[in-house]
């Protein structure tokens, strides 16, 4: 019996020499506690969250049907809760086929910070010295019942919304439109913006929003992140793409006017099919340029100098210069590209230069002087081919034909159309005559009736 006592008293002077940490329902104002939040089937990287608590230590990574425990003090009376979040996680419940896990709630655990009762001040055993040494018995069963009563309050109460309401820019158009569940987008900026201002406003108005005001941009590619945190630590970020288009340093002349080569074409699309991007030198300086083998041709992105429109253009690599605009475009199911009509080639006998809506688009054209063709317009075009070609659009029946000769069309179609008034007038003519002449034999029977019947009554009358 001495022997049990005295391995008994020597433990408790073991343990009497190390700071105690507590781990219990209630403790004292700066006073310093453990939790522990079992991991359960998850595995991975954890982030422990404090409330009404500041954070000493806490486990970062989370092993299947282990736990994870973090250490605080306590720094205001009420309710402390520790609340530990998957950061970089999956659920291994299926080792096979493991499950992303990461954002979640792992588990909270609460404690309540209570003022010491005078009781306690003046016992020996129960007395406050510090928060690293001191000692707080277990709660009765009516404890614990209130402080789990309070725990799920506090979990209720913490909100994990970290959903953004709005975004928007005062500059440019964000793509995609934006969406809350929608965190990646992409801003094209003039080469003149040097700043943007990017307001955003979270969903719940217990979170808070971070990333946000005047933003300063540089030429080239600028990257921006909103971070929202919501009230239980929960974070979200979305993530703006800035392209500020760079001044060129490659000009060329056309048509009076100057274009800069673009310098990142990263995220510019080949004008269509069968074009292969090249780099170049112009001037001695780098340039990216489309080739087309099948069409012959090779094409530029340009950006003009005072409206800032850019597209693509027909570049001639010998002669160092630009010979026409090259816009693609589908008509009617037709992929096409519009190219420039010189001044001369505007002027046509029978019709006049004009715009003409095909497809629900505005392009430049011919429309026919002819009231017969008024449904019919003429369009000047470029095909896959490479061939410069004209197409004729018949509006009422929503169609293109393909035009070789364009000296013949006016003739052929006027032919045509009067041909088409020509029958109906002699069609209609037809009917006329024909309708004209049975009336006048219907007259001409009529007075023979009428004078055979004369006749035989004046000679019955005689008699």
């Amino acid at each position: 019996m001495k022997k049990k006592i005295c391995i008994l008293v020597t433990a408790a002077a073991l343990l009497a020499s190390f700071p105690r940490i507590v781990s219990a329902y209630n403790v004292s104002l700066g006073q310093r506690f453990t939790v522990s939040v079992g991991c359960g089937a998850i595995e991975g990287s954890v982030k422990a969250y404090a409330s009404n608590a500041k954070l000493v230590s806490s486990d970062t990574w989370c092993d299947r049907n282990k736990s994870v425990s973090a250490t605080a003090v306590a720094e205001g009376y009420g309710t402390a809760t520790i609340t530990f979040k998957t950061v970089d996680a999956a659920n291994v419940s299926n080792p096979s086929n493991p499950i992303d896990a990461s954002g979640r709630t792992l588990g909270s655990q609460s404690v309540s910070v209570v003022k010491p009762s005078s009781s306690q001040n003046s016992s020996s055993t129960g007395s406050q010295t510090s928060g690293s040494n001191s000692s707080v018995s277990r709660p009765s069963q009516n404890t614990q019942s209130s402080n789990t009563a309070s725990q799920q309050q506090e979990e209720e109460i913490l909100s994990s919304n970290a959903l953004l309401a709005s975004l928007s820019v005062s500059e440019g158009k964000l793509s995609p439109s934006f969406s809350s569940n929608k965190t990646s987008y992409e801003l094209d900026l003039s080469s003149a913006t040097e700043s943007i201002r990017i307001d955003a406003k979270a969903q719940d108005s217990k979170a808070s929003v971070k990333g946000t005001g005047e933003i300063k941009v540089k030429q080239g590619m600028n990257t921006t992140e909103i971070v929202v945190t919501a009230q239980d630590g929960s974070e979200k970020k979305y993530t703006i793409k800035i392209y500020v288009e760079e001044t060129p340093d490659i000009f060329l002349s056309y048509r009076d006017q100057t274009y800069g080569v673009v310098k990142n074409t990263d995220r510019i699309s080949a004008p269509g099919t069968g074009f292969e991007k090249k780099s170049i030198e112009i001037d001695g300086k780098k340039a990216e340029m489309w080739s087309n083998a099948v069409m012959d041709i090779d094409v530029l992105y340009l950006s003009e100098d005072k409206t800032q429109t850019a597209g693509f253009y027909i570049y001639d690599i010998e002669a160092n210069k630009i010979i026409s605009s090259f816009e693609p475009i589908v008509l009617l199911g037709n992929s096409l590209y519009l190219i420039d009509i010189g001044e001369e080639q505007k002027e046509k006998e029978h019709m006049t230069f004009t715009t003409v809506t095909v497809d629900e688009k505005e392009i430049q054209g011919w429309k026919y002087d002819a009231p017969e063709l008024k449904n019919h317009a003429l369009l000047y075009v470029m095909n896959e081919k490479g061939e410069k070609v004209y197409y004729q659009y018949e509006s009422e029946e929503n169609t293109l034909q393909l035009y070789a000769d364009l000296s013949v069309i006016y003739e052929k179609q006027l032919e045509t159309e009067q041909k088409k008034f020509y029958t109906a007038a002699v069609a209609a003519g037809f009917f006329a005559c024909t309708a004209i002449g049975a009336l006048i034999g219907c007259l001409i029977l009529y007075k023979k009736r009428k004078e055979t019947s004369f006749g035989l009554k004046h000679f019955r009358f005689k008699k």
